[in-house]
């Protein structure tokens, strides 16, 4: 076979989807392009798991296994109010995630610039100033894409 060629595997094989756990799959996803692509709509949280694709014709039959990780967006369950602070004093700001897993991390900001005094703790994540220094905060939270 030649590099760029496209071949005609006789016979064609046919496809199928399904769940590793035997569930349904999700009523938001469609078969595309004869089977080969299973698409989701919309994934929720409940979407996740082992899902298995069969590629098959009357020579044998194939499959391979991928696992659908779904990570819920972190959500800050208590805003962050304005706060007033008289010279000399500390001030601790506390930025508490929904879920404090161990890829989510707290950034936080004053302006546009970058704060790396930032900490994490294992159930909120706050930071520390010096008196003075706090005008206006922002915290963020981030998690990495696998």
């Amino acid at each position: 076979m030649q590099r760029g060629k496209n071949y005609a595997i006789d016979p064609s094989p046919s496809y199928g989807w399904a769940r590793a756990d035997g569930r349904g799959l999700p009523v938001r996803s469609s078969l595309l392009n004869h089977g080969r692509v299973l698409r989701i709509e919309a994934v929720e949280a409940g979407d996740g798991g082992r899902y298995v694709c069969t590629a098959g014709n009357d020579r044998g039959v194939a499959t391979a296994q991928v696992t659908l990780v779904v990570r819920d967006v972190p959500k800050i369950i208590i805003p962050l109010v304005d706060t007033l602070v008289a010279t000399g004093e500390s001030l601790q700001l506390d930025c508490p995630l929904s879920s404090a897993d161990t890829t989510t991390t707290v950034e936080w900001f004053r302006g546009v610039v970058y704060d790396t005094r930032a900490r994490n703790t294992r159930n909120s994540n706050f930071i520390q100033h010096s008196p003075a220094k706090v005008k206006r905060k922002l915290c963020t939270a981030v998690f990495p894409l696998i």
